[in-house]
């Protein structure tokens, strides 16, 4: 996949970014008829696994986010089962436990 002038990769073909209602960012694939809010071309530049990040760096599909009555929270959107599934949410400190664990056991 080759770099646009600005160093930024182009989609693949037949995908488009758009913004929901609140500005956040998604992705549609027009060939498979499905969005996503992890963006395509982060499959060629982000780590996809624990064991590969370095320092707080989260692997494909991982995004941290803030409640203010939970404090930090982290999302897998590529296993959510939905938007409300609890199974997607981790407390930081057991997600930095098993990135510590993974790392150790991949050395």
């Amino acid at each position: 996949m080759h770099r646009r002038g600005n160093g930024e990769l182009p989609l693949p073909d037949g995908w488009k970014v758009s913004r929901d209602y609140d500005g956040r960012v998604f992705y549609i694939d027009h060939n498979s008829k499905q969005t996503s809010w992890v963006d395509p071309r982060d499959r060629f530049t982000k780590p996809l696994t624990f064991a590969d990040c370095v320092g707080d760096e989260l692997p494909l599909g991982w995004e941290d986010a803030y409640d203010d009555q939970i404090g930090v929270f982290y999302i897998d959107h590529i296993n959510m089962l939905s938007a409300s599934s609890s199974s997607t949410k981790y407390d930081p400190d057991i997600l930095k436990a098993e990135v510590m664990t993974t790392k150790v056991r991949v050395r």
